[in-house]
């Protein structure tokens, strides 16, 4: 399931990462660069081994920044 949060309000990514399953994506920004308020939210769930994050291109110069769910990672953390 794909789900879009670029609109929702700062702490929503925690809210949605904490509901879904693994495979889910999280679309939390579109935009030129990653900014906005859930990047760093998503920064800390991939340092945490709990997602990985991915960019993919809608059109020339803008993309969706995601964050795809992962599976169990048994005390897996990323050095960031």
């Amino acid at each position: 399931m794909t789900l879009n949060i670029c609109s929702e309000r700062s702490g929503a990514f925690d809210t949605i990462l904490a509901q879904s399953q693994p495979g889910d994506q999280i679309v939390y920004h579109q935009g030129i660069h990653c900014a906005g308020a859930h990047r760093a939210a998503a920064y800390n769930a991939a340092c945490e081994g709990r997602v990985f994050l991915v960019q993919r291109r809608v059109e020339a110069g803008v993309f969706q920044y995601l964050a795809i769910v992962r599976g169990i990672t048994r005390g897996l953390r990323i050095s960031c």
